[in-house]
């Protein structure tokens, strides 16, 4: 695959994003992860997972994995500043990363802190 070839194709999406309700930020990592340059990209700065999935749903395609309570030790080694994808159907996960980030503070059933 050439890398004209494959930027052409990139090209290609932008009309397709522009009637997206997706927000910016997620349809370039979307594409190159989908792409023949994923091989080239660097996790320094976001921790994804693309695939191998921990907590029992797969990745959709061309989606990320959740991450789940079993993602833990991954996330807690990674150098990554920020990570994605945290739902609410894993609320373990989020619970241990806010003790994790912020010990002293009391945390609210719903998420918020008092």
């Amino acid at each position: 695959v050439s890398t004209q070839s494959t930027w052409g194709s990139l090209t290609d999406l932008i009309p397709f994003w522009s009637h997206t309700a997706v927000a910016d930020e997620h349809a370039i990592p979307t594409a190159i992860g989908n792409s023949a340059f994923k091989q080239f990209v660097q996790p320094l700065i976001m921790f994804v997972k693309w695939s191998g999935c921990n907590c029992g749903n797969p990745a959709h395609a061309g989606s990320p994995c959740d991450l789940c309570i079993e993602d833990w030790s991954d996330l807690r080694s990674t150098p990554a500043y920020f990570a994605r994808k945290f739902t609410k159907s894993h609320p373990t996960v989020i619970t241990a990363l806010k003790n994790a980030l912020f010990p002293d503070m009391q945390w609210a059933s719903d998420g918020h802190y008092f």
